[in-house]
């Protein structure tokens, strides 16, 4: 009789397909016929990191001009720091290799952040932000790459709060990551919270009593630190933004973020796929059915594609999820060679997006016709973590 591999791999070794971008571990088992009466066995889980994920976003990569330098005047403001990132997203410029977010050229500021924007089209930045945050001192919610973040505050994320949209790049935040909004107006500085109501001693701030406003709000709030997102009026000179940025904590996650019209409503949240689990392995064969055989080099081969579609599946990861974590799905592999059947074994993410978009990557792999014929089943631990992003030091010099 043809037999069934329940780990996909031979040799009673895990087996290790290693690409940039994902690590693909396969649980072996032993070579001899599985027993239909007996559970699966699963191979102690040794499926390394995976760099994936993180993409920086841009509103066309495929323009035919150039990205405009990154270069800013002496005289410019943040509007124009606004202008900007916006032609270069536009001419698919925005990504860097640089770790910090301002830097000099003579007497020019040069942007040399990473552009990580969560819009499509970044809004022109207000005008006057004293009169909205002197009226309001709740807390804000900051729309991110990753996700609409609210600093660990219960209920709606966003409903009835001000928001700011980050446009340079972070490293992956959660959505209970606590935070702050600085926001640099002609009054001076005005200190927001994700999880807390303000109060008048966060602003209006001369900006080198900006840190030790923070540093007090932290120590009462259990010692957290919090990531920083900047903003300003529009008229709010790029070298009083410098100088601001040059006080913060060292080590911080910092961005650039504008503040979006009071009022604006954010995208709620699609009910999530349905996604197939089975923690219990696939269903066992029937009795009279056929087991084949897959040389583990073909196994190996026709895991390929999966590489740079969990890729794709992180990069789209929000919230929690964009950290990444562990997935653990079980394959059956049909005499044909197509997957007949998928389904999630263990999931440490816990993001059903995330698990739905990878296992459907995975249903959709051919394999070679199993010889001899008849079904093979794989089980496939798999390990996701984004692509790294640095914290961005706040001025290159």
């Amino acid at each position: 009789m043809a037999r069934q591999l329940p780990g996909g791999c031979y040799g009673g070794a895990m087996h290790r397909l290693v690409s940039p971008l994902l690590v693909i571990a396969c649980a072996c088992s032993g070579s001899q016929p599985k027993d239909p009466g007996q559970p699966a066995t699963e191979a102690p889980p040794q499926a390394a990191a995976a760099t994936v994920g993180g993409e920086l976003a841009a509103e066309s990569k495929t323009a035919s001009t150039p990205p405009p330098a990154r270069d800013l005047g002496t005289d410019s403001d943040f509007a124009a720091l606004l202008r900007l990132a916006r032609g270069l997203l536009r001419h698919g410029g925005g990504a860097s290799g640089a770790d910090c977010i301002l830097g000099r050229r003579g007497d020019a500021f040069v942007l040399h952040a990473p552009l990580m924007p969560a819009l499509d089209q970044l809004p022109e930045p207000p005008a006057r932000l004293a009169d909205r945050l002197e009226r309001d001192r709740g807390p804000v919610a900051i729309l991110s790459a990753w996700g609409v973040l609210a600093g660990g505050s219960s209920g709606d994320s966003s409903g009835g709060r001000q928001v700011a949209a980050a446009f340079t790049a972070t490293p992956p935040q959660a959505p209970d990551q606590r935070l702050a909004l600085l926001a640099l107006t002609a009054d001076g500085v005005f200190l927001r919270y994700g999880e807390r109501q303000a109060t008048t001693e966060d602003g209006p701030l001369r900006p080198d009593q900006v840190v030790s406003r923070l540093l007090t709000v932290e120590s009462a709030t259990g010692g957290v630190e919090r990531a920083l997102y900047v903003s300003a009026d529009a008229a709010i000179s790029v070298e009083v933004l410098d100088q601001l940025l040059y006080q913060l904590p060292a080590g911080r996650s910092v961005a650039l973020s504008v503040l979006l019209p009071k009022g604006t409503e954010l995208p709620g949240e699609t009910p999530p796929p349905a996604l197939q689990r089975c923690p219990d392995g696939l269903p066992e064969l029937a009795a009279d059915a056929a087991f084949g055989d897959l040389p583990r080099e073909a196994v190996v081969a026709a895991l390929a594609p999966l590489q740079q579609a969990a890729a794709a599946c992180m990069a789209q990861a929000r919230g929690a999820a964009a950290v990444g974590g562990r997935l653990s799905m079980a394959l059956r592999v049909g005499p044909g060679g197509k997957v007949e059947r998928g389904c999630l074994l263990g999931d440490a993410i816990g993001d059903a997006r995330l698990g739905a978009c990878v296992l459907d990557a995975a249903t959709s792999l051919r394999f070679p016709a199993p010889e001899p014929s008849g079904s093979v089943d794989v089980h496939l631990p798999l390990s996701l973590e984004p692509e790294p992003h640095r914290r961005l030091r706040t001025r290159c010099d």
